[in-house]
């Protein structure tokens, strides 16, 4: 009897042994196969992130060179000729003229366009150039907005209008001539 419990004892070990192995070896061909899919994960990140820099880097320098193709013409003092065309606000004519000089500049990618009138600042304009139309605003209070729309007549030349609207319900439009 004893000699019939040690074959079944070491039998149950032997057998035992070899299933252990056998969930060994499943165990380290999935930890392989998790490993294998892993590093296929990481080179595939690593090929769209290439992939996003170079589409990054397409995007700039089409945009640099849009911005380029227009901007280095604008940079720089402008003489701003204003002739009020339109208006609905009490104390302002058709027929009046004011004269500024303006700066425009680029500012973390926006554009800036800086007003000076009798030596002193008078406004600043933000907005952009798309559509071949240089947009921009100016807000000093709640109570009165500016819209600025140019374009390019000739190379030294900006045409446009400036648009002065009021809470009260007024407007005043002025045609702008810039000459550099």
């Amino acid at each position: 009897m004893q000699r019939t419990s040690f074959v079944f004892l070491f039998l149950f070990i032997v057998l035992t042994g070899c299933d252990i192995e056998k969930r060994e070896r499943i165990l380290e061909e999935r930890t392989n196969e998790v490993i294998k899919r892993e590093q296929a994960l990481q080179l595939k990140e690593e090929a769209l992130l290439l992939q996003q820099q170079e589409l990054d880097s397409i995007s700039n320098d089409y945009l640099n060179d849009s911005l380029l193709q227009v901007f280095p013409l604008l940079m720089g003092n402008w003489n701003v000729k204003m002739l009020c065309s339109e208006t609905t606000c009490p104390g302002s004519a058709i027929g009046d003229s004011k004269t500024e000089q303006w700066e425009f500049v680029m500012h973390d990618n926006i554009l800036v366009a800086i007003a000076i009138s009798n030596n002193k600042l008078s406004r600043i304009y933000t907005g952009d150039y798309a559509q071949e139309q240089i947009t921009m605003e100016s807000q000093s209070d709640t109570t009165t907005k500016i819209l600025i729309n140019l374009k390019f007549d000739k190379d030294n030349l900006l045409k446009g209008t400036r648009k002065i609207i009021r809470k009260d319900d007024c407007h005043i439009t002025y045609d702008l001539t810039l000459k550099k």
